[in-house]
């Protein structure tokens, strides 16, 4: 059997940003970042000084962040920029015609590989997610993260571009046994949504789901349905309040009909959940930065990995169990009891679902 290269699961980013300074201190050849929100705040500060640190210090330094979701710009980058490091904000929303659809095409990937070390997950560098439910996971391997280096430098080179059809931008690359999924914006390929259902469509025993955004695509629904149908424990976990409203609205709509087929549904109490997390069958399971919504596949650049290493299985495990500790399971007669005006309004957002 191979040698597990997991090192650590990270529930919450106060945790994760210490580790991950550390590692930045640490560092002595490179420092590779693509990642959706880098914030101009007192935890964004923290790391970008950590950053400037390393530069003079002629390590490698490559930051490509969201232009939307950065909450930052070239001013906050100035002293890193000023000590050698690269910056790069992705695909700048244009003022032109096609505003509107370009604008939905953000890169949501959470990337970072610090010389061997790697990170990959469910969380961005900012205070305002700071206390956050999170999952990021942390690998010392040279191949994973020469791989990831791939990935981040691909999209550092074509960062202005919205032409990301190329097989390049989307393959499915194996690594160690580790899948690496990355998605683009596209109506047709989609294969975070595609292997989602593999993976449910073939699941023998059960099936366990933590995601902050739970408004998946209708094939989806059905593929879940049927595995609990056919006798496959199946449970969710969603925030019981997310930092999205319209979203928390919306899935409802489809809470009452999973919980009739047989599915678990808990909602976790003490904050935002915005792990992403999947679980087959107590032996595989896929990681990464993807949500199980329309936005995330018709629109958002995302990267997923697809393993199965016992040692991760056995931290999931715990991380589940930690989430049932603090949830209230749903409550079917409370859903269908639920205000008419809340049915109302689902019914009325429903059909604007891919824009949320």
């Amino acid at each position: 059997m191979r040698e597990s290269n997991f090192v650590a699961l990270f529930r919450y980013p106060k945790d994760w940003i210490d580790d991950l300074i550390n590692e930045i201190n640490l560092a002595k050849n490179w420092i590779y970042i693509e990642i959706y929100r880098f914030v101009n705040d007192p935890t964004g500060i923290r790391v970008r000084d950590a950053l400037v640190e390393k530069a003079k210090e002629k390590v490698k330094i490559y930051v490509l962040v969201d232009s939307y979701g950065a909450k930052s710009d070239t001013n906050f980058f100035k002293p890193l920029l000023d000590a050698g490091g690269m910056v790069r904000f992705f695909t700048p929303i244009p003022i032109s015609l096609a505003i509107f659809s370009e604008a939905h095409r953000r890169n949501h990937r959470k990337i970072i590989v610090i010389d061997q070390i790697s990170y990959l997950g469910s969380a961005n560098i900012s205070n305002y997610s700071l206390g956050w439910r999170e999952s990021i996971f942390k690998f010392n391997d040279p191949k994973l993260a020469n791989r990831l280096i791939y990935f981040v430098k691909l999209n550092f080179k074509h960062y202005k571009t919205y032409t990301f059809n190329q097989k390049k931008f989307h393959s499915i690359h194996n690594v160690n046994g580790m899948e690496l999924i990355r998605d683009i914006p596209s109506i047709w390929k989609q294969r975070v949504r595609k292997k989602l259902n593999w993976l449910i469509d073939n699941a023998n025993k059960s099936i366990q789901i933590a995601t902050p955004y739970f408004l998946p695509m209708g094939s989806t629904i059905d593929a879940l349905i049927d595995a609990a149908t056919r006798g496959v424990y199946t449970e969710i976990y969603l925030p019981f309040r997310s930092d999205v409203n319209s979203m928390d609205v919306l899935r409802n709509y489809y809470l009452g009909k999973l919980w009739k087929a047989g599915i678990k549904i808990f909602f976790y109490l003490p904050t935002n959940l915005h792990a992403k997390l999947l679980l087959i069958d107590n032996e595989k399971y896929m990681i990464g930065s993807s949500n199980y919504d329309y936005r995330s596949y018709l629109y958002m650049h995302e990267i997923n990995m697809l393993a199965k290493d016992p040692v991760v299985v056995n931290e999931l495990n715990k991380y589940f169990d930690e989430l049932k500790q603090d949830s209230n399971e749903f409550d079917y007669d409370r859903w269908r009891e639920r205000p008419m005006l809340d049915k109302l309004i689902e019914k009325i957002l429903i059909p604007f679902r891919f824009l949320f």
